[in-house]
């Protein structure tokens, strides 16, 4: 967990950075629509979350573990998405830079993200793949990592 919580903040600091040392980046010359679409895109990322852990039930875990008998959820968010909860956080994330109002923020959000999340994804369906074998296979190749039928 470490190392997401590492690239996010790394991710955010140099988006904080590049809003105020290119400001020629801007995203438009009133800032008011982004901060309220902003704080709206935060919002909607922490309830997405909360529906994506209730939908995990008993199954949800801070830690990449896999228990004995885990069932593949494949309710809620999981019937399209794998991990929905890391879809949260981006969408909070980019909620957070659109705020800056700076295209470059955006960006630089967007890849603190990435860096630190693909890592855990990797590892958290490596554990999964160990676990349930063909079953979770499956399930990869029926649904998109973070977003639905794009990434």
């Amino acid at each position: 967990m470490p190392w997401i919580v590492i690239c996010l903040w790394a991710g955010l600091l140099l988006a904080g950075f590049l809003r105020r040392f290119v400001p020629q980046a801007g995203l438009g010359r009133d800032p008011a629509p982004a901060h309220i679409l902003s704080a709206i895109i935060i919002l909607a990322g922490i309830a997405f979350r909360e529906y994506a852990i209730r939908s995990l039930g008993k199954f949800f875990t801070q830690d990449v573990d896999v228990s004995e008998g885990q069932a593949i959820v494949q309710t809620g968010p999981y019937r399209l998405i794998r991990h929905p909860a890391y879809t949260r956080t981006l969408i909070s994330v980019l909620g957070i830079a659109l705020g800056m109002n700076n295209g470059l923020s955006l960006a630089a959000a967007a890849a603190g993200f990435l860096i630190g999340h693909l890592y855990r994804i990797r590892v958290e369906e490596q554990a999964l793949l160990a676990s349930a074998g063909k079953a979770y296979a499956e399930y990869m190749r029926r649904t998109k990592r973070l977003i639905p039928f794009v990434l």
